[in-house]
């Protein structure tokens, strides 16, 4: 045992050296290795060794605190390793910008803020993470609401189901099986009369669904585009909603006029990414039964700009690259549709400039040409907190 340890120690050591020691306070990411988990920064470098059984997904809070799991149990260090909040729960969240974090003990959910104090106690059948607009769900008696950070319920429990406050300030509830939407206060603002709803985009609209077609209202609920088609999503930065009329996938803008129509042989699920590029998938249809073949991406004429021809792709990062994939290996195009990191990897995940590549079941970091920066070594990364 005490020759494992030196063995990964000695590896811990060559990773660092090779990188050098560099601080880098803007991404931190859960790694696995020898076993055991720690956190790296964006250049791999371990800001805290792998000692623990395992670490919240989202490593670093704001406030500089990170959940971790010892001999069963979940607690709470600082960057320096620092044990902040000893390992007490059956499980631990990050914390949320306003300085709560929800845990788990004997199946039940509760609050407490960066001291440890509890906010909460676990009497919760389940509890969501604060969001923006300072508010939690929490299911109580098999029902739904909302909590502050005060611990105070501010929307009743008393719905079906939830789905998180929208910018503007307003949630979707379930009640009897029908949706509608209540504001901050518990307040229903849009009554529960649709039969599915999403929630609202940054112009105001949300796309809801009644007697199996999809529409969108606005803000007081009235309908500023009828329901006319099979499914409807969310209008993005770029104000377009995908849209589809049976097989027929389009983009519509904010009057609910068609501005992108896509061919026959084409469907997508995608919206506009950050690079006004959304991919797209030639399929084969045979009455109900939809085959997919290749996939490429289009940009907001509908244009295609480069050609279906990847067995799969996945969005465009803030680096300029796509992860694309050949003949079952992922490699990474630019948006030429250049290949610049070969097909060669079982999988890869990019977070911001940083390229995380899989290998024979290990995980390295390479450059946007493919140099290998660290070879692959960790047994995991956490996949949760990338773009």
């Amino acid at each position: 045992m005490k020759a494992q340890v030196l063995i990964i120690l000695f590896f811990i050591a060559l990773i660092n050296s090779a990188l050098g020691q560099t601080n880098n306070d803007e991404v931190y990411i859960t790694a696995k290795f020898g076993g055991k988990v720690g956190i790296v920064n964006a250049k791999g470098e371990w800001v805290i060794q792998p000692i623990y059984d395992d670490a919240n997904k989202n490593a670093f809070a704001s406030n500089g605190l990170a959940a971790v799991k010892v001999a069963g149990k979940w607690g709470y260090i600082n960057k320096k390793g620092e044990t902040i909040i000893n390992p007490q729960f059956d499980y631990a969240a990050c914390f949320a910008d306003n300085g709560l974090a929800r845990f788990q003990s004997n199946n039940k959910w509760g609050y407490i803020d960066a001291t440890g104090k509890i906010i909460n106690s676990p009497q919760f059948e389940w509890a969501g993470d604060f969001n923006q607009h300072g508010l939690a769900e929490v299911q109580l008696n098999n029902k739904y609401g909302f909590v502050n950070k005060n611990g105070n319920m501010v929307v009743s429990n008393i719905f079906d189901r939830v789905g998180n406050f929208a910018n503007n300030g307003l949630a979707s509830v379930s009640l009897n099986d029908k949706w509608g939407f209540v504001d901050k206060k518990g307040k229903i603002v849009i009554d529960a009369i649709f039969d599915e709803v999403n929630s609202f985009s940054q112009n105001g609209l949300a796309p809801v669904s009644q007697n199996g077609k999809w529409g969108y209202v606005n803000s007081t609920g009235k309908m500023v585009i009828a329901p006319q088609f099979t499914s409807a999503n969310r209008f993005d930065e770029y104000g377009l909603a995908l849209v589809s009329v049976d097989n027929q996938y389009g983009y519509i803008d904010q009057s609910g006029k068609m501005v992108v129509t896509l061919a026959s042989n084409l469907s997508t699920y995608s919206a506009f990414d950050k690079k006004g590029l959304a991919k797209v998938t030639v399929v084969e249809r045979e009455g109900n039964i939809e085959k997919s073949l290749n996939e490429g991406f289009i940009d907001q004429t509908g244009k295609i700009v480069i050609e279906p021809q990847y067995d799969a792709v996945r969005g465009f990062y803030s680096n300029g690259l796509a992860a694309v994939k050949i003949k079952g290996g992922w490699g990474c195009i630019d948006e030429t549709g250049k290949i610049v990191i070969p097909a060669i990897y079982s999988n890869i995940n990019i977070l911001k400039n940083v390229i995380f590549v899989e290998q024979y079941r290990k995980w390295g970091i390479v450059d946007k040409d493919g140099n290998i920066i660290i070879a692959p070594i960790f047994e995991e990364v956490n996949d949760s907190v990338f773009e």
